[in-house]
């Protein structure tokens, strides 16, 4: 491990630190993020046995797996979504599975028409309408708003194809694309309603 010292003091090198509630690895990676926010998820499941057992309706049910325990799958998605790797996607998917079959018990026949009774979404799905929602407001705010570049509007040539509203991001990597700016550029030149 590498000395790192700021001002005479040596700072202690960790592989993974919580930071405001997000596992950050020191390999950039979010198996840690993953594990960690699908451990709270999972623990918090006794929560609808129990209200089950009790006899609250399904409705109330659906209500607090979302305000309990999808909150906790979503914790800070908009910085790790686009990173996560697909096996990482169906873990968190998981818990929102486990969940349903409490929440229905008998009436549970397979995971897609479960969403369709409870009215809920995938939480793949869910994780894209959050970051396309936080890039829109960033894209608006005075402070945020240089995250994004936009299109200098060229009148010399004219093509078919439009041009983005904003300037895509140039990477040499497929991580550095995955990253949270180039993706979040990448859904707001994407989105129908343009800012």
């Amino acid at each position: 491990m590498p000395e790192v010292s700021v001002d005479g003091k040596y700072l202690e090198v960790v592989e993974e630190y919580k930071l405001l509630g997000v596992m950050i690895s020191s390999n950039l990676k979010w198996e840690a993020n993953t594990d960690y926010i699908t451990k709270r998820a999972f623990n918090r499941l006794w929560m609808l046995r129990r209200l089950k057992n009790l006899g609250l309706k399904t409705s109330s049910l659906v209500k607090i797996f979302t305000t309990q325990i999808r909150s906790v799958l979503e914790f800070g998605a908009v910085t790790w979504h686009s990173m996560i790797t697909k096996e990482n996607s169906r873990t968190i998917e998981r818990v929102q599975k486990s969940a349903l079959a409490i929440i229905l018990g008998p009436n549970y026949n397979g995971y897609d028409s479960a969403l369709l009774q409870t009215n809920l979404q995938r939480l793949d799905i869910r994780r894209t309408t959050l970051s396309l929602s936080f890039a829109k407001k960033s894209a608006k705010h005075p402070l945020h708003s240089n995250w994004f570049c936009k299109q200098q509007d060229d009148m010399k040539m004219k093509t078919r194809a439009p041009k983005p509203t904003f300037k895509p991001a140039k990477a040499r990597t497929q991580r550095l694309m995955k990253s949270p700016i180039p993706y979040l550029t990448g859904l707001l030149n994407n989105d129908a309603t343009k800012i």
